[in-house]
């Protein structure tokens, strides 16, 4: 028996998978922010963020226990890696991240929870992975296992960069 009780963000077409992925609560971001729909939820210890941006961040500020971790692949930057950043929102993103890193490793009242980046930059670390999903029996279902060739791979990368794949994509690279 597991003692996390894991909430999952998603839209309410995939609220049967992210169940059948170990997911104890789901919470329809379509409906309303996440936040105001765990407005009576107990506090959370560890929220992990695959959106980026200031309003994943203002909704984890609000669930989030005071001493949590507010883990992100993206940053203050919603979809960080969907494009090539100019210059100028490169560092704006690299500006506004290392002032949210640094605010949180500070000991004074500036912020209740503490900050971090995931790996450095995306992907996230396998670490927090391993300690806080893995380790608990989360596992990720399998949206798609393509065969190792040209047009079964496109059709996998268009799917990947959709950011709505339905679960992992994996190449088989035996048929």
């Amino acid at each position: 028996g597991s003692n996390v009780h894991v909430t999952a963000i998603c839209s309410g077409a995939n609220a049967d998978k992210v169940r059948s992925s170990g997911a104890n609560e789901v919470v329809d971001y379509k409906i309303a922010s996440f936040a105001s729909q765990l407005v009576d939820a107990e506090e959370f210890d560890v929220v992990f963020d695959f959106v980026g941006g200031v309003e994943s961040e203002r909704g984890a500020r609000q669930v989030i226990k005071s001493g949590g971790k507010f883990i992100t692949a993206c940053g203050p930057r919603m979809g960080i890696g969907d494009r090539t950043l100019t210059c100028c929102e490169w560092h704006g993103w690299a500006c506004g991240l290392l002032c949210r890193l640094l605010k949180s490793s500070c000991c004074c009242c500036c912020t209740h929870f503490q900050y971090e980046m995931g790996g450095g930059m995306p992907p996230l670390k396998a670490v927090d992975f391993q300690t806080v999903a893995l380790n608990k029996g989360i596992r990720a279902g399998i949206g798609l296992e393509v065969p190792f060739a040209e047009e079964p791979l496109r059709e996998a990368l268009r799917l990947v960069a959709s950011r709505h794949p339905g679960g992992k994509v994996v190449i088989n690279m035996e048929r």
